[in-house]
């Protein structure tokens, strides 16, 4: 398993998003709720909102409006640019020395609950080039990712 700081990373859109851009990876700008709700210009709309700690899609939000978010904990949610087109997962492994060893890109046919049903695996390089960067970031990092 990986080490505790990779964990806690990943525990958090947010940094995980900052720490892409960090290292190159092309992301969706991202803003926690609050500094979005003070600054909505910031972010051209469409946004989709998530929580910090989510995963398998719950409590997603997409919102239409700033009325959408009402009710979200500002300082739980992060606010990003939605971005369109063909969904991705890039699954990864890396062995006890930290050396990536499976890069394996997985296009989303069909979701359901936030988890893949139906997908396709693609080679895809811009993909791959993003793994490499990522696991070369990731001090700690061991096993799937």
């Amino acid at each position: 398993m990986s080490g505790p700081s990779v964990v806690a990373l990943a525990n958090n859109k947010l940094a995980t998003a900052a720490h892409l851009a960090a290292v190159g990876v092309p992301t969706p700008q991202s803003l926690l709720l609050a500094d979005y709700l003070r600054e909505p210009d910031r972010l051209r709309s469409p946004v989709i909102a998530k929580p910090l700690a989510g995963s398998a899609s719950v409590g997603i939000v997409w919102p239409k409006n700033n009325f959408d978010l009402a009710g979200l904990d500002p300082e739980q949610f992060l606010i990003q640019g939605l971005w369109r087109g063909r969904e991705f997962t890039v699954n990864m492994f890396v062995d006890q020395s930290g050396r990536l060893r499976s890069i394996v890109p997985h296009e989303r046919l069909e979701v359901r609950s936030g988890e893949v049903s139906k997908g396709v695996t693609r080679a895809v390089p811009a993909l791959a080039d993003a793994a490499e960067k990522l696991a070369g970031a990731l001090p700690g990092a061991v096993g799937p990712l």
